[in-house]
């Protein structure tokens, strides 16, 4: 069986694997030998530099599988997938004479199905430069952890070995199966337009959100504004109401505007007494316009209801001299609500 190798190193860190891709020709059947590790030399890396896959290093591979280190029924898996099930299995490494490894696999019925519908052509072995058993605690270097079957070879030409047949050999980085292969110019200018028409079209929706951003900015400046507007409209009705209210509860008070607007200055809680006390004034100065000042001579005997409330307006009037005699009425009735009751039976009879 003819070969052709690619190398993928990911970096010399442990429990990250490095992936060689080795190419095949058309399969007929499934090989039970397949190769796994390249000729014995030094391969350059663009990141990480020469990569040393000496006699001595692949010797080491060899006999820590030989050892059971990582076990010695190795996985052959799908593009790296472990999730994907096992395709086949590593049973046996050999020397080759010209220093490469090649592996003794089993296949299994879906890896035997996957080579005979020719979907896979290629395999992708999967190493750890150095590796920690968690049971024994003891780092191992250079340790084959399994295989993979895979669709992306970067050396095209069919040969056994050596592992590089081109005469510069190119390494690329994996990430247990994700590749990031090394590009020609042409691939590299292809994916760099790419690259920019990805960033043009997000620069545009970057624009878009920010247009829309803005509209919606607008719209919710918008929105405060007519919600202010019905909050100061409610108000100004609310307050137009209360005015009307208060007229009627005032009616025939002496500057009733001024009147108004001190009743408003008050805690709500005192309105009743206030507009009790203003309505004793009106009922006070109707009584005055009847019967004469507050305060004055009456025609009565000092009995009735008026008269007393006349006396006490009086007396109120002496403490307060400021007060106008319908206020010193209002007060009084205010004051003495059962007398002011007496007077409104009195004024009924």
């Amino acid at each position: 069986m003819l070969f052709s190798v690619r190398a993928f190193l990911l970096a010399d860190t442990t429990d990250q694997p490095i992936h060689l891709f080795f190419e095949e020709p058309t399969l007929t059947s499934a090989p039970e030998r397949i190769p796994v590790l390249p000729t014995p030399g030094t391969y350059p890396h663009p990141t990480y530099g020469p990569l040393d896959f000496g006699t001595d290093t692949i010797a080491q591979f060899v006999s820590n599988f030989a050892n059971g280190v990582y076990g010695q029924t190795l996985p052959i898996d799908v593009e790296h997938d472990h999730l994907s099930g096992a395709a086949g299995y590593i049973k046996q490494l050999h020397t080759n004479e010209n220093g490469s490894v090649d592996a003794d696999v089993t296949w299994t019925p879906m890896g035997k199905q996957l080579l005979a519908e020719d979907r896979f052509r290629y395999i992708s072995p999967s190493i750890l430069t150095s590796w920690t058993s968690p049971a024994t605690r003891t780092t191992h270097k250079n340790v084959l952890t399994g295989a993979a079957l895979t669709t992306r070879p970067y050396f095209k030409t069919a040969s056994l070995r050596p592992l590089i047949t081109a005469s510069e050999p190119v390494v690329t980085s994996t990430v247990e199966g994700i590749t990031m292969s090394e590009k020609t110019e042409t691939q590299l200018a292809a994916e760099a337009e790419g690259s920019k028409i990805v960033e043009q079209s997000f620069g545009a929706q970057l624009a878009e959100a920010h247009a829309a951003n803005a509209a919606l900015k607008t719209q919710v400046q918008t929105f405060s504004e007519q919600l202010t507007a019905a909050q100061t409209e409610i108000r100004e009705l609310k307050d137009a109401a209360q005015d009307r209210q208060f007229r009627e509860q005032l009616a025939g008070v002496t500057d009733l505007d001024a009147r108004i607007a001190e009743l408003k200055a008050l805690p709500v809680e005192l309105h009743e007494g206030y507009i009790k006390r203003a309505q004793g004034e009106v009922a006070a100065r109707r009584q005055f316009a009847e019967r004469g000042p507050v305060g004055s001579p009456v025609a009565g005997d000092g009995t009735s209801a008026l008269d007393k409330l006349n006396a006490k307006a009086a007396e109120i009037r002496v403490a307060n001299p400021s007060m106008t005699e319908f206020q010193a009425f209002g007060e009084a009735a205010a004051q003495n609500k059962d007398l002011y009751s007496e007077y409104r039976r009195e004024q009924r009879a």
